[in-house]
């Protein structure tokens, strides 16, 4: 993923969150990156995450998501947090499907749509991919929290939730399927 934001400025002053490379910059990376996937591994899927909409505007978001479908890119991602874009947040939804109907070849909606954006809504508006607006990192963090609040507190670890964690590591790695297998081509 290549992204236009330069670095975080400091989190106290919420007006000032990102920074962004200037547009001439970001296309000439987003180019080179193409280039280079196009000679070495034309399987290597390119995401353009354009965060300039939180900065610069709106308008600026579009004109650079449109210059990386031009240039080829498989997925934009446009990343506008809402308190920060200048449309009203009743018109994100609106603004998604401008990206998609701008011709992008696909559109990933992460953190801009408008608070309760649904993977429904993103079907809606043509989108081929959705991240939610809160992904999964939080439950992973949540889970970690818990492990290690209960190890400071009582200086162990639960039997139970130590079963539960291994009843879902089995689950993930299908195991029931290949436990399965075995019990009908092996006496």
């Amino acid at each position: 993923m290549i992204s236009d934001r330069k670095h975080l400025m400091h989190a106290r002053d919420p007006h000032n969150l990102v920074e962004v490379l200037p547009r001439a910059e970001y296309l000439g990376k987003m180019g080179a990156i193409i280039e280079a996937r196009n000679k070495l591994d034309k399987e290597f899927i390119i995401i353009s995450r354009i965060d300039a909409g939180a900065i610069i505007g709106d308008d600026e978001a579009i004109a650079r998501a449109k210059a990386c479908a031009k240039l080829g890119v498989d997925i934009i991602q446009p990343q506008t947090p809402p308190p920060l874009a200048q449309f009203p947040e009743k018109d994100k939804v609106g603004l998604c499907a401008l990206f998609k109907a701008m011709g992008a070849p696909e559109v990933m909606i992460w953190g801009m749509g408008p608070h309760g954006f649904t993977a429904k809504d993103c079907e809606e508006i043509g989108a081929k991919m959705w991240v939610p607006r809160y992904s999964p990192r939080s439950a992973v963090v949540d889970a970690l929290f818990g492990v290690y609040q209960q190890l400071y507190d009582t200086g162990d670890y639960t039997p139970e939730r130590n079963a539960r964690a291994m009843e879902n590591s089995r689950r993930l790695k299908g195991n029931d399927f290949w436990l399965e297998l075995e019990n009908k081509y092996v006496p």
